[in-house]
This record gives structure tokens, C-alpha cells and sequence, in this order.
């Protein structure tokens, strides 16, 4: 991790407003990351974070959705721009919508992901107990159809992994690295970091072990 500090401590967390989204899918193609979700996705919301002491730059954004079937909720779009990551402003947004849906009573989460480029990533989650695979019968058809409607189908992304996640862990990791829990029912929020918590090594993800088993919307 660099020994340098972001220059503001004071991150403003709320729901985007429609200008905000509109800038977000705006830039999402240039940066490669997919707009399926919030293109077709009706009732998508948007959680997004600005850097208060930064010229309110907005820094990091994510999506999640609990409409689309009625089963299963998921989660998506997560970024951080690179000068404000381990800086724990992902964590802010995961611990958020991990807030979100547990009040929202969701009880079956699902994050899609691109395996070939993710498998540390991956590996990490699996191993900390954050997320579970999802073999191809547990999901809605519809939902697994959204991805050969993704700009990255078969491009950048080539393998598609679906796994569950298990929200009071993601919650449970959040508040114990914040120091603090967020009232999603109180956006806007400001939300002040604590330095000495920011992560002063990189996380161990194991690039070279073994991993488990990916779906694939074509298996």
C-alpha cells in the first residue's frame, strides 16, 4: 500500500440523483465496466460517493437491485477511481448496500462476475466466507439472459462466475473495518474515516492456489 494519504478523510455517501447517474453510465463504457444492469434493470438503484475535502469529486459508485425477479436480489458496478482505492471507500459502498438489502429482507443476493481476470479476487471471497458459487439451476433464467445482453459478453468478459453473498458477512466486515455502521435511511451521509484503519499491507489473495469451480452461462 503507498505510505500517501487521500487528501480528505470526509466522504459524502447517498443515492444518486439522476444528473449523477447519468455522468456514471457516461463514463462506465470508457473505463470498460458494463451498463447492462442499470440499462435493464428498471429498478436499479445507484449508491455513490463523493470526497467532501476534494473538490467533492465523486470517487466511487455502485449498483444493486431487489425488483428484477423476485427472488433474488443482486448486486453490481462496483468502483473506486484508483487514487482513492485502500482507502476503505469500497468498503463504504459494500457495507451500504449490505445495510440496504438486509432492511430490504432480500435473502438471496447474487454478484455475477468476469472469472478469467477476477479469479484472486475471487479466491479471497470464497476463502473469507464472503460469497458461496451459485450452480446455474439455483438462478432465475432472466437474470442469467441479462449477460449476452453485456457490451463486455464475450469480449472482455469471456467466463461469467454467479455466486451468492452472504449479506451479515459483508455487513460484519464492514462495520469492524469502518469502525461504524451506515443508516441508509439517512442519506446523505457523512461518513468520517479513521486513517489508522485504512490497510497498511496489501491483502493476500493468492493468485497461484487452487480455485473453485466457476459457472458458466453456457455450461
Amino acid at each position: 500500500m503507498s505510505s500517501e494519504l487521500p487528501p480528505t478523510f470526509v466522504f459524502e455517501l447517498d443515492w444518486a440523483s439522476p444528473a449523477e447517474r447519468a455522468e456514471i453510465l457516461a463514463q462506465m463504457p470508457q473505463l470498460n465496466r458494463q451498463t447492462m444492469n442499470f440499462r435493464l434493470m428498471q429498478h436499479a438503484r445507484m449508491l455513490r460517493v463523493r470526497a467532501c475535502e476534494d473538490e467533492n469529486r465523486l470517487v466511487g459508485w455502485a449498483g444493486l437491485d431487489t425488483e428484477f425477479t423476485r427472488d433474488v436480489g443482486e448486486v453490481f458496478s462496483l468502483y473506486v477511481i484508483p487514487e482513492y482505492r485502500t482507502y476503505l471507500v469500497g468498503m463504504i459502498l459494500e457495507t451500504a448496500r449490505a445495510t440496504y438489502l438486509k432492511q430490504a429482507r432480500a435473502t438471496r443476493v447474487l454478484v455475477r462476475m468476469e472469472s478469467a481476470t477476477n479469479t484472486s479476487l475471487l479466491r479471497y471471497r470464497v476463502r473469507a466466507g464472503l460469497v458461496v458459487e451459485a450452480s446455474r439451476s439455483e438462478i432465475p433464467a432472466a437474470t442469467i439472459a441479462l449477460c449476452r445482453e453485456c457490451e463486455l459478453y464475450a469480449k472482455q468478459c469471456t467466463s461469467q462466475s454467479y455466486f451468492w453473498v452472504d449479506l451479515d458477512a459483508f455487513l460484519a466486515r464492514g462495520i469492524e473495518r469502518l469502525g461504524q455502521a451506515i443508516d441508509v435511511d439517512a442519506l446523505p451521509q457523512n461518513i468520517v474515516l479513521d486513517p489508522d484503519r485504512f490497510r497498511r499491507t496489501s491483502r493476500d489473495l493468492h493468485p497461484d492456489g487452487p480455485i473453485v469451480g466457476l459457472t458458466r452461462p453456457d455450461d
